[in-house]
Parts: C-alpha cells; structure tokens; sequence
C-alpha cells in the first residue's frame, strides 16, 4: 500500500505475518529493487505484476501478526508527518468519519472558583495552554478534542453550528492562532 501523503514510507502487505510499515529513501528505488530480486527468485508463485494499491485516507491501518483485522494505525497528520498508533476502534479518531486531524494548543481562561481544589486562589482567572488532539468530524459535524489521539471519550467538542465566528490572529511567534466564538461547548 502507498500513503499518498508521503513520497517515501509505504505499507508491504503480506500474505503472512503482520504489515510491515517502512521508510526509504525512495520508494521508487525500493521498488526496482525489489521487482530485480523477484525475477530470480523461481519459486516465487507470482511475478511483480500484482497491483500497487494507493491507500486514500490519511489514517492507514496496519494489520497483525493475526491478520484478524488492524493491530495498529499510521495517521497521517501532513505531508511525510504521522502518528503511529495502537488500533483502537473505539477511539474518537476512528469513530465515524474525521474529516481533519491534528494537534492544537488549547487557550482557556480557568475558572474564577478559588474553592475548587484544582486551582489556587493565585491560579483562579489565569489563562492555560493545553496541547490537545482536534478532530473535525463529518459524520456528528463537531470539533472534538481528546488528550490522545487513541482515547475513546472526548474531552470536549463544539458543534460546528455552534460556531459564531472564527477570527485569525497573529501570534508573537508567527505561529497560526485562531479565536472561535461559539456557544454551547461540552466539556468531559
């Protein structure tokens, strides 16, 4: 299988034993290589001819040693980026269709709540940064939001026509920064 989000990492599906997921310099080179070696291989029952498969998702599930179905998962956060993830089927990533993945940071006032036992009185009103893992999904049209890419409960989400207005932001960093103003967010 061929990621389409990487000119060198491809998955060498085989007929026994788990995926292999591998890195090369050049997939097209790997790829002559390995059709040379084939020719002299004679007890090879079939020749290069089988097909190439392009994967067309940005998530690539891996299978076992069992072949039963997925062990793992390489999601594919941009070009030539990805997580290698433990498969987990009822994680929020896998769960109905994600249309955008990837990691934020979390801007959030806490709260003014001296008494709660999470902040101190010098700690209540400040901001926070959370790095956290969105998920922009198709299938309930929601933001949600999870520590882990693999957790099965969000941590929190916004439905998407909840959403007011969305404002870009220049950061001091240069980094892209953006502000949501939306209505009825559901924090865990």
């Amino acid at each position: 299988l061929i990621a389409p989000f990487s000119s060198s990492v491809f998955v060498l599906r085989r007929t026994e034993g788990p995926d292999l997921l591998l890195d090369t310099q050049s997939r097209e080179d790997f790829f002559l290589h390995l059709r040379k070696c084939l020719e002299f291989c004679e007890d090879h029952p079939r020749r290069f001819g089988e097909p190439v498969d392009e994967w067309p998702n940005t998530i690539v599930p891996l299978l076992g040693a069992k072949r039963d179905g997925p062990a793992a998962a390489a999601a594919f956060l941009q070009y030539e980026v990805f997580l290698f993830l433990r498969w987990n089927s009822n994680s929020c990533l896998m769960k109905g269709d994600t249309f955008f993945f990837g990691f934020l940071y979390l801007h959030e006032q806490r709260s003014g709540d001296a008494a709660n036992t999470a902040y101190t009185r010098s700690q209540a009103g400040q901001w926070r940064w959370s790095l956290l893992f969105f998920m922009l999904k198709t299938s309930t049209r929601e933001l949600v939001w999870v520590h882990h890419p693999s957790d099965s409960e969000p941590a929190g989400s916004i439905k998407v026509d909840n959403i007011q207005s969305l404002h870009s932001l220049d950061s001091p960093t240069g980094e892209f920064c953006f502000i949501l103003n939306c209505t009825g967010v559901n924090d865990a």
